[in-house]
């Protein structure tokens, strides 16, 4: 009977440890990324389009973005290994980070609430339908390719960790994408920028046509003429998300590179244009003022500046 106590005590204690590291491994990075989409998307981060803001998040906001994080994530986990339905288990996880996520963000005496509600619903709704394209994309190939299960994947903690790596990797990018979007200067569509340069376009397309022949060279070489058979579970799986994640961070790159360089150019610009102005209120200044003997002091002043702009300008271009 003790022996039985024991055994049912170390199985507990087994499930709860599975629990907890699959929680922290793989659920809470994926849950974050639903809450941080879903806030982003909502306006809940307006702010960071402002010159005065020095921070993306502050101290209020780790309440309500890890609760709602961690709280569905252990609900998720509970639930998967209760062995209830995976459409019940998503459904429960969706509508309980929902409701965290209204209930963490003051929003009850704001006259728009409706809105704000709809519009947190439908974002949520969007992240896990990119979460669900990412997944579906990859995780068929990788079951063609090793010959596991979802099953075997989802008692393995490494196994699981591994393999939500491709799918977290396009989070990331997603929402540095988002961060982008309201921080740096620029705010027009970077595919449109890329399009108008021939070189850029051209670029694209190479990029495009040696990632899709990649995918399709190793999904021939793994499915069909079965490469890994004789690597470990884990090694099999480590090459695959490495595969997996080549094509992600090559696009992110060819995005991410020329959005960068636009930046750096309108940011470059605008200091140029605010020091004109700068000149431009001095003179002014002096003109109003009637000092006449400073005028050619300025005009020196003017000329060294001017020339100063010219070759930032010329050694830009160059």
């Amino acid at each position: 009977m003790e022996a039985e106590v024991v055994s049912f005590e170390i199985f507990i204690f087994h499930v709860l440890k599975k629990i907890v590291l699959n929680t922290i491994f793989v659920s809470i990075p994926e849950e974050l990324f639903l809450v941080l989409f879903t806030l982003i998307l909502t306006g809940e981060y307006s702010y960071w389009i402002e010159d005065e803001c020095k921070k993306l998040f502050y101290s209020w906001d780790y309440q309500r973005i890890l609760v709602p994080s961690i709280f569905s994530a252990l609900i998720s986990n509970t639930l998967r290994y209760l062995n209830v339905n995976s459409y019940i288990v998503t459904i429960a996880t969706l509508f309980s980070l929902y409701f965290l996520i209204v209930f963490t963000n003051d929003i009850f005496n704001d006259a728009s609430i409706w809105k704000w509600l709809w519009k947190a619903f439908s974002s949520l709704f969007i992240g896990f339908f990119i979460i669900f394209i990412t997944e579906i994309l990859y995780i068929p190939f990788v079951i063609s390719a090793t010959s596991l299960t979802i099953g075997k994947i989802n008692n393995n903690i490494l196994l699981n960790f591994l393999i939500s790596l491709p799918s977290r990797l396009v989070q990331i990018i997603v929402i540095i994408y988002l961060i982008l979007k309201h921080r740096v200067f620029v705010k027009s569509d970077i595919f449109t920028y890329i399009y108008k340069r021939r070189f850029l376009t051209i670029q694209a397309l190479l990029v495009t046509i040696f990632n899709f022949s990649l995918i399709l060279f190793v999904h021939k070489m793994l499915v069909y003429y079965k490469l890994l058979n004789n690597f470990p579970d884990v090694l099999k799986i480590i090459l695959i998300v490495i595969i997996c994640i080549f094509p992600i961070v090559t696009t992110f790159l060819l995005i991410i590179t020329p959005y960068y360089i636009e930046n750096k150019q309108s940011i470059f610009e605008n200091k140029v244009a605010m020091k004109l102005y700068e000149l431009d209120n001095e003179i002014l200044s002096y003109r109003y003022q009637n000092k006449q003997n400073d005028v050619n002091w300025m005009l020196n002043k003017v000329s060294l500046d001017i020339k100063k702009i010219a070759e930032k300008l010329s050694n830009k271009h160059i």
